[in-house]
């Protein structure tokens, strides 16, 4: 599964040029990314009025997908969904996902923006690893507004050059849940053998497995929702 990490910064702190330099240094490095931003204000504009996806949303439909033969488009009407779930949901073919926001999620690695090097948020939420401002602030991993580069090394050494510890990810209703190595091996290994024993002729490098169980009051077994991939299989 990729790495996660996000930046965050009080307005105004010019978070979005920041973080987009790292994405196009990142990207001439040859690394396959994908972004997603939070955003506190209810202002998205996706479709204008009348269109095909806004007309299929007012019938009732909770998602519109819209293809052409260069790109998709997801639309789904629950905003407010939790960082991770939407990262291995939607990216996990990539090799990093860079964040805009998301400063209250504990679980994930933050870098702040501040120009002034004031108030910063550091002091408030979890895991800032690195601040970005043009004045003198004290601490390690400290860069300036224009040294994207640096920032892109700094991320590129931190989270895509070590090796990733999960082979496991398990998400229950939309919540990670932590998973020891060898329960890690174990789901890995099970579905990573049922695809074997199927004989396709293409190669499994990428696997993913849902399984939807409808709600039975007689039943014993709760509902649960299941991603994987090889070698690394996500359950969410």
């Amino acid at each position: 599964m990729p790495p996660i990490i996000s930046f965050i910064g009080r307005k105004p702190s010019d978070t979005t040029i920041v973080a987009s330099q790292v994405v196009s240094h990142l990207t001439k490095s040859g690394y396959s990314l994908a972004v997603i931003k939070s955003t506190g204000d209810n202002t998205i504009i996706s479709d204008q009025p009348g269109t095909d996806t806004v007309t299929y949303q007012k019938a009732g439909s909770h998602a519109v997908i819209l293809l052409d033969r260069e790109q998709m488009i997801i639309r789904i009407k629950k905003g407010g969904q939790a960082l991770t779930p939407l990262a291995y949901r939607f990216f996990s073919d990539v090799d990093i996902v860079i964040a805009e926001g998301f400063e209250d999620d504990h679980h994930i690695a933050k870098i702040e923006v501040s120009r002034d090097g004031r108030d910063l948020l550091r002091n408030q939420v979890k895991r800032v690893i690195g601040v970005v401002s043009d004045r003198q602030v004290t601490g390690n991993s400290v860069f300036r507004c224009d040294d994207s580069r640096k920032i892109a090394g700094f991320i590129e050494n931190r989270l895509l050059l070590k090796p990733k510890p999960e082979q496991t990810v398990l998400f229950i209703n939309g919540k990670k849940i932590a998973l020891n190595g060898f329960i890690q091996k174990i789901l890995a290994g099970a579905v990573v053998g049922l695809v074997d024993t199927l004989k396709t002729k293409e190669d499994a490098n990428n696997i993913e497995l849902c399984v939807r169980i409808p709600i039975d009051t007689h039943a014993d077994t709760p509902p649960i929702l299941v991603t994987s991939d090889e070698p690394l299989l996500g359950i969410c």
